[in-house]
């Protein structure tokens, strides 16, 4: 019978570095291959969860029927790009607020004149509660 030899610590540092690549990857292809779960797959991309708030759904009353505020329950998800940490990802927020805050008012109006003054991301905040994923996941069928 033959013994199983493992890698210890000690003896992984004498490998290849291609080598040590190639014995990780078999060994992820082995577990997505033991996995029920492999049809779950990290995305290149981080993501940011914007759900308008009261006063956000206040001023979009103005141009919809008091009804359509249901709408407002759900939360829109944005794929960013794939940053290195939440702290990160709230740096990309305050350089990028006001292209997700046009996106929203524009689908209620075009005319800029009508839209709400959001000249910083605190004022931002005040539409929107603003939730960061750093990592993100698709599910294959």
């Amino acid at each position: 019978m033959t013994a199983v030899r493992w890698f210890t610590p000690v003896n992984i540092y004498h490998l290849e570095a291609s080598i040590l690549f190639n014995v990780a990857e078999s060994l992820i292809k082995l577990l997505y291959t033991i996995n029920p779960m492999r049809k779950i797959e990290r995305l290149p991309h981080a993501a940011v969860v914007l759900k308008p708030t009261v006063n956000f759904l206040n001023w979009s009353l103005h141009f919809h029927d008091p009804m359509a505020k249901v709408q407002f329950l759900d939360s829109d998800v944005f794929m960013i790009p794939d940053l290195n940490d939440v702290i990160d990802i709230h740096q990309w927020l305050h350089e990028h607020f006001t292209d997700l805050f046009i996106h929203f008012v524009s689908e209620w109006t075009d005319t800029e004149a009508f839209w709400p003054d959001v000249d910083d991301y605190e004022v931002f905040c005040n539409y929107f509660d603003v939730e960061v994923m750093p990592m993100a996941w698709r599910v294959n069928d």
